[in-house]
């Protein structure tokens, strides 16, 4: 084993291992795409293993050199996933060693004690495949191991895992994860129940909310882990200022098209708009989902005026490419729930105001009266509807003092070249 007394830091040599979803592979996880750039500036070796993907996935991203990356993958996930309930049922009679930490939470619910099984089962197989690729690969040479996991969720408990298989290799081993939306908040999950909060509070060397709100939230639950828990926004790339409409406004949402999203209240907000009164409006829609056909017919249906197209879930290069080449007057948001949403930022970035509900940390990123509006988690159609109408008829100044805030507010907290090195210079990821 590898010991570090009297070597200076400067001469120590840092190997990361990030554990993703999917990224680098396909087009999930794009908000990676700005923070894996500064990824070598702090580490001597980086490898990124996704865990939930099928084996022969395209590969979609242009990554910085010198980064590797592996698809620990052996099984499609439908087939994958199938095992992992059947193992649950096993465990049943048989626990794993994880289910003391959850014992008293699951109680008799026997929907909870299924999740947590196949929840476990999941995180074990994952392990056990990161494993296989791992072994290949000599790290003997590095000084410090990061286990770095981008969800606080099953890529945590493999980071777990991960921290005692390294453990047995080199002596200094960091546990990270960082936290967003539906691995932070207990309700997003139809049971009320996220699993092992508690025990991987414990292992973690430290925990990143993306958001304030979801750094208070984790720590009004497990106050004794306080010391652990500190807010790390994520950040965008710069690519310049986007362009206002000369008449006109064009309205742009992007998210999965799912029911937590509720695009479909704005088809409502837009219908209102129009039985109102003349107004010119254009809606892009930015993502995919399985609902987009029933939306776009919907769309035809209702909306007699307004100009609307669905571009489906494009790459992140193509959507600064959108915002760069087209006239973009207010980002929308009305979903139900968030964490601190990328989306916005993106946006932001480009000078757009935003309008959206406060949900989540959307609060960080959009202040009323400043760079656009927030209204309540059960804002109406109309609440929606005047607000627009309202931006509408600004003026081009009054609509510059939008664009000039949300901007502003971008650069300050969201910037990707001061969020990520800030980041990194981190206690639990430094060199120090």
């Amino acid at each position: 084993m590898i010991e570090l007394s009297g070597m200076g830091v400067s001469s120590l040599k840092r190997c990361l291992i990030m554990i993703t979803s999917g990224f680098p592979f396909g087009i999930s996880e794009t908000y990676i795409e700005s923070e894996v750039v500064f990824l070598k500036d702090s580490f001597d070796k980086v490898i990124i293993l996704p865990i939930e993907l099928n084996p022969g996935a395209d590969m979609m991203r242009t990554l910085p050199e010198g980064i590797e990356y592996y698809n620990v993958s052996q099984k499609r996930q439908s087939v994958a996933r199938t095992g992992d309930i059947l193992g649950g049922l096993r465990n049943l009679v048989s626990p794993t060693e994880f289910y003391k930490w959850d014992k008293k939470e699951i109680g008799s619910d026997f929907r909870k004690r299924m999740f947590f099984e196949y929840f476990c089962n999941r995180s074990q197989r994952s392990y056990g495949e990161c494993v296989k690729v791992l072994d290949r690969i000599d790290l003997s040479d590095y000084d410090s191991i990061t286990v770095y996991s981008y969800w606080f969720f099953a890529t945590a408990l493999v980071g777990v895992m991960l921290k005692e298989y390294f453990l047995k290799k080199c002596a200094n081993v960091k546990l990270i994860s960082r936290a967003h939306g539906y691995d932070v908040y207990e309700d997003r999950n139809a049971l009320n129940y996220l699993p092992l909060r508690r025990f991987l509070l414990e292992k973690c060397d430290a925990v990143y909310p993306c958001s304030d709100v979801g750094t208070e939230h984790i720590i009004s639950r497990y106050p004794e882990y306080a010391d652990k828990v500190k807010t790390a926004h994520l950040g965008t790339v710069d690519a310049g200022l986007g362009m206002q409409s000369d008449d006109g406004l064009h309205i742009v949402s992007c998210s999965l098209i799912t029911d937590i999203k509720r695009i479909d209240k704005i088809i409502d907000i837009l219908e209102k708009i129009e039985k109102s009164g003349n107004y010119n409006i254009k809606w892009t829609h930015i993502g995919d989902g399985n609902r987009r056909p029933e939306l776009e017919k919907s769309v035809r249906t209702r909306l007699k005026k307004t100009e609307a197209e669905f571009l489906g879930n494009i790459p992140n290069n193509e959507v600064y490419d959108y915002y760069k080449n087209n006239p973009v007057d207010l980002f929308i948001s009305t979903s139900k729930s968030e964490g601190l949403p990328v989306s916005m930022m993106e946006a932001a970035s480009f000078g757009i105001p935003i309008v959206s509900t406060d949900v989540g940390g959307v609060c960080e990123i959009v202040e009323s009266g400043y760079n656009g509006q927030l209204l309540g988690e059960r804002a109406s159609t109309d609440e929606f509807a005047d607000y627009i109408k309202h931006f509408y008829n600004m003026n081009k100044s009054e609509r510059a003092f939008y664009r000039e805030n949300s901007r502003r507010l971008w650069e300050e907290y969201f910037n990707a070249g001061k969020a990520y090195p800030d980041f990194f210079s981190t206690p639990a990821l430094s060199r120090s």
